[in-house]
């Protein structure tokens, strides 16, 4: 509904509001509540036309416009932000995935290191060596929380380079 009033001031430039409500096919309320929404984000502009000198809100016209520079400049606020947005998670996400991957790491390098000791069961027997990293390691988390991490990094990563992109064509 909110497309369908912008277009509606794109085409006509100025108008009036309940003219534009009857335009769109929208309930004036709906129409009211809508242009109010796109006013505070600043990509519709309002002019008040006062019909007698008292300027009483209720014998004025309001005439909603829309200034195209200024939508893509919003617009592009709006996608630097979510670009912001986007990074600070990304750091967040490869900070658990680093967290996630450091025992599985430490448990690498004692296997490297030759600290491995035997785990002997109740009955006697000898299970394979493993070291106390390696314990760990697996106990922290599973396969398919580590895969779960790096899914989340490459989906922001993907969403990163798609917000530069849109970037671009606003930036000439």
């Amino acid at each position: 509904l909110a497309r369908r009033l912008f277009n509606i001031l794109l085409s006509k430039h100025c108008v009036e509001q309940k003219r534009l409500s009857e335009l769109a096919m929208v309930p004036l309320k709906t129409s009211n509540e809508l242009l109010y929404a796109m006013y505070e984000v600043g990509v519709v502009r309002m002019q008040e036309i006062p019909t007698t000198s008292d300027m009483k809100p209720g014998r004025c016209f309001f005439l909603w416009s829309v200034r195209l520079v200024e939508c893509y400049r919003i617009f592009v606020e709006m996608t630097l932000h979510a670009a912001l947005n986007m990074l600070i998670r990304l750091r967040d996400e490869r900070a658990s995935l680093s967290a996630a991957l450091s025992p599985v790491v430490a448990a690498i390098e004692d296997v490297g290191n030759g600290s491995l000791h035997e785990v002997v069961s109740s009955d006697g027997a000898c299970s394979p060596p493993r070291s106390t990293q390696e314990a760990r390691a697996s106990d922290f988390g599973s396969q398919g929380h580590i895969q779960s991490l790096r899914d989340k990094i490459q989906v922001l990563e993907d969403t990163l380079v798609r917000l530069d992109e849109t970037l671009l064509l606003f930036a000439t």
